[in-house]
């Protein structure tokens, strides 16, 4: 079928008028050129010379784009008709209660028996129209002319691609229809991917965006550019016929050709390092696919900044902040004051690099991949797939003697290591365990999505790029003296680098002038941001940081723990060992079990799996990836097998030029895991204040737990400041809500954001909370404090004596708590998630 050209009347006839401009520009440019550089004043020459390259620019990628093949921009009109007409979206319009079957609906308010179809047409009009993103050539090329006047202020490094990557991204576009999903850490995310594809020739997507960014101006443009605007939740909704037009919208869209853009985290990471996935809107798009012949590409995007725009707002929020709505005065005040000091000021916020990984087939995903769905399994684990219901036991096995590995009874040590998991009868328990059955979700679309989204954020992580900030502020953080001379500093990058390497992470190029102006013009304040890099004299300072620049130092770390995060838990499970271990006092070094160090690394990762993203399973278990990672450590001079058993494991106490590398390797490794148990070993000393039986509002908790985790960072008691960051205190709390130690309530009558935590009746006691605060604390960092012998006059035991202070804080604001009663149910007061 042929369609008429549908576009705006004024964008034909400036389209036209445009074609005639060109061809007159590229005949008298030359003349024009030499006109204004010889015969205009000076101060209207440099306006023209700011200003009239990019408008020539602007003019050619309009000409260039209008004619792209992969410059088809999204009709309204066409995808409207095709929405409103679609069976869901006229099975919602004719929305009843008396005719639904399965799941009930309440009416909506505006519905009428009677001959009233029209009222919800037009509610369903108005809400598509609401919705509906609507391109035009005219407002993309303005936002690209903008978009490259401002990233050249801000980003003075660049923003860097791969050419190869966006080849073949922009092959793949012309034979199906892409979703991009990119990781999320700034608002300007979505303006660097819209200014890379316009730049690149890529297809330009139609964009998720949230409903808070829909303000006057602002919102016009980003609609105009490809947004569409959708609210923040609606799957709770009495009325289907929002949910019902966003996925029927979502499957035209596609259906037409046209490629989507979605983040993957829902909202943007505070704290720098990937989210879990949120997966709504993916599973209307797995949703469509299986409902269609249609096959959909999935591209993953890893976007890595070397400094946060918006890092004051983020870092207010990790620390307990309220989040500001976005609004227009403030948005545009913020614009123009981030732009002020990038053009008044040499600093800059460094470079962004944007990696495209491999595609992925949502059809071979569904149908020959890991999409397929698994045999439902009691204990099964969609996060790792870790079908282990004893991950989160501490269990010590009686290893066997040292000639039963021996060539005379042929078997292997990996044998004997598989056959000792497997013996439970060889079991005793040695610690507390926590009896836990694991949620398996039944629903297909659910699954297939939420692992699908795991995927993309392990492949988003697998090509993102470290940039020199993210180098030097790990470098800064683990770190232990006062100061560090210039070339020690970049000496550690370089290893830190190489480190990386080994693991087969990317690392933009370095060289020496980079780390300096990275130090320099980067991390340096300006425009009223943090000063992360003190100097005195030919030193950099280490301890001067306060509070607000560790955490944000701590931002820029987490960028690359990723590459880290499966030694560093084996190395904190065997600093948690060697701790309990009796001290060798002829020096040598201290050996642990292979079978505690496997107990631990199973409770240490199921304790951690709401912050990293682990290896996808591939049909490999815990057991595969637990040797794995021992066999690399041990290539790599980290730890070392007992010469005589090799069930005994140590840190590797090898010199190599004048350094034990395998120890400094160790404490660094186990610097990267600390904060994050840190703050889940807060996270359950906060617990005390839900007792005796209360039920506190969970921002309201999270504040109290923000508050005794500053007591006891002043007080010497924790030593990482950026441990009490929110955003990981909520994952704490809703690993605790999946482990049956509490209980998350809705509070009925309030906004769906207001959840109260109360305690499970099985954890009522302090005894229970003791019992998880001292699992955790033996996986810590032993406070610096607790070395001093001045300190340990009145300070006798780290963990007692947090809890103790835990517990007159309680005491002091018991009479101004924020609580609700005891009993939700009764009550009716709250209601169960």
């Amino acid at each position: 079928m042929q369609f008429a050209d549908r576009r705006p009347f004024y964008e034909k006839a400036f389209h036209a008028v445009w074609r005639q401009v060109c061809l007159l520009y590229h005949f008298v440019s030359v003349n024009l050129v030499h006109f204004f550089e010889n015969y205009m004043p000076g101060p209207l020459q440099g306006f023209f010379n700011f200003f009239a390259p990019d408008i020539v620019w602007a003019a050619q990628m309009y000409t260039r784009r209008s004619t792209s093949v992969t410059a088809k921009l999204v009709n309204y009109g066409r995808l409207k008709m095709a929405v409103m007409n679609s069976q869901p979206v006229q099975d919602a319009i004719n929305f009843d209660m008396t005719q639904s079957s399965g799941r009930r609906f309440s009416l909506p308010n505006d519905y009428d028996h009677g001959n009233k179809r029209g009222k919800r047409e037009a509610k369903a009009l108005h809400l598509l129209s609401q919705m509906a993103t609507k391109p035009s050539m005219l407002p993309i090329v303005f936002a690209g002319y903008l978009l490259r006047k401002a990233f050249r202020l801000l980003y003075k490094f660049g923003i860097n691609v791969d050419e190869e990557e966006i080849v073949k991204v922009r092959l793949l576009a012309k034979k199906h229809p892409l979703v991009f999903l990119p990781t999320h850490k700034s608002h300007l995310d979505y303006l660097i991917i819209l200014y890379v594809c316009f730049v690149h020739d890529l297809p330009m997507p139609a964009v998720v965006a949230g409903d808070n960014l829909n303000m006057p101006f602002i919102g016009w443009l980003l609609r105009h550019c490809g947004a569409f605007f959708i609210r923040r939740s609606f799957a709770g909704d009495n009325d289907p016929l929002y949910g019902a037009i966003f996925r029927e919208y979502l499957k035209q869209l596609l259906m037409h050709g046209h490629s989507l853009e979605m983040f993957i985290e829902g909202g943007r990471s505070r704290n720098g390092k990937v989210l879990m996935p949120k997966t709504g809107a993916l599973q209307s798009v797995i949703g469509a696919v299986m409902e269609s012949e249609l096959d959909v590409m999935i591209v993953p995007i890893a976007l890595s900044f070397d400094r946060i725009v918006e890092t004051q707002s983020h870092l207010n929020e990790l620390s307990g902040k309220p989040k500001q709505a976005e609004q227009l005065f403030f948005s545009l005040f913020s614009i123009s004051s981030v732009m002020t000091s990038a053009a008044t000021q040499s600093n800059t916020y460094g470079s962004v690099d944007l990696r495209f990984a491999e595609p992925i087939s949502i059809r071979k995903f569904i149908n020959e991949g890991e999409g397929k769905l698994p045999p439902l399994t009691k204990g099964a684990d969609i996060y790792n797939n870790m079908v282990d219901p004893e991950a989160r036991g501490y269990h010590s096995v009686t290893p066997p003697s040292s000639d039963e590995g021996s060539k005379d009874n042929k078997v292997t040590l990996q044998q004997t290591k598989r056959s000792l998991r497997n013996q439970k009868s060889l079991v005793t328990e040695k610690w507390p365990y926590l009896s836990y059955e694991g949620e398996h979700d039944t629903d297909k679309a659910k699954y297939l999505a939420f692992r699908l989204g795991y995927r993309v954020l392990y492949e988003c992580n697998d090509v993102s790029v470290v940039l020199p900030a993210s180098l030097l502020a790990t470098v800064l953080l683990s770190q232990h003296q006062r100061g560090i001379y210039r070339d020690e500093l970049i000496s550690k990058v370089y290893w830190l680098q190489s480190e990386i390497h080994k693991r087969g992470g990317r690392v933009i190029p370095l060289t020496t002038d980079t780390i300096d102006m990275t130090v320099t013009l980067v991390l340096g304040g300006f425009g009223g941001a943090n000063e992360l890099v003190k100097t005195h004299n030919d030193r950099v300072l280490l301890s001067l940081y306060n509070p607000e620049e560790r955490m944000e130092l701590s931002t820029y770390r987490n960028q690359l723990v990723h590459h880290f995060i499966r030694e560093s838990i084996m190395c904190c499970c065997i600093y948690a060992l060697e701790k309990q271990a009796p001290t060798d006092t002829e020096g040598g070094p201290s050996f642990v079990d292979y079978m505690d160090l496997y107990a631990l690394n199973r409770y240490l990762t199921q304790l951690l799996k709401m912050e990293f993203v682990f290896r996808p399973s591939m049909g490999v278990g815990i057991n595969e990836h637990f040797d794995l990672t021992l066999t690399e450590m041990v290539d790599r001079g980290i730890i070392a097998y007992h010469p005589e058993d090799q069930n005994k494991i140590c840190v590797s106490e090898a010199v190599e030029d004048g350094e034990m590398k395998g120890t400094l390797t160790y404490l660094f490794l186990c610097s990267i895991a600390w904060p994050f148990i840190d703050t889940y070993w807060l996270c359950t000393l906060g617990l005390f204040a839900l007792l005796p039986n209360k039920a506190i509002q969970e921002d309201v908790l999270i504040r109290k737990m923000q508050d005794f985790g500053e007591t006891l960072y002043f007080s010497g008691a924790m030593d990482l400041y950026e441990s009490i960051s929110k955003v990981t205190l909520e994952n704490a709390l809703q690993l605790l809500n999946k482990w049956r130690v509490i209980s998350i309530l809705r509070v009925e009558g309030s906004s769906s954001k207001k959840r109260a935590v109360q305690l499970r009746p099985e954890y009522c006691s302090a005894e229970k909370i003791q019992e998880l605060v001292f699992q955790i604390a033996n996986f810590r960092k032993k406070s610096r404090m607790y070395r001093s012998r001045q300190f340990r006059v009145q300070h006798h035991h780290e963990v007692w004596d947090a809890i103790n202070t835990v517990k007159t804080l309680c005491k002091k604001s018991k009479s101004g708590s924020q609580s609700l009663p005891a009993s939700p149910i009764t009550n009716k007061k709250a209601l169960h998630i």
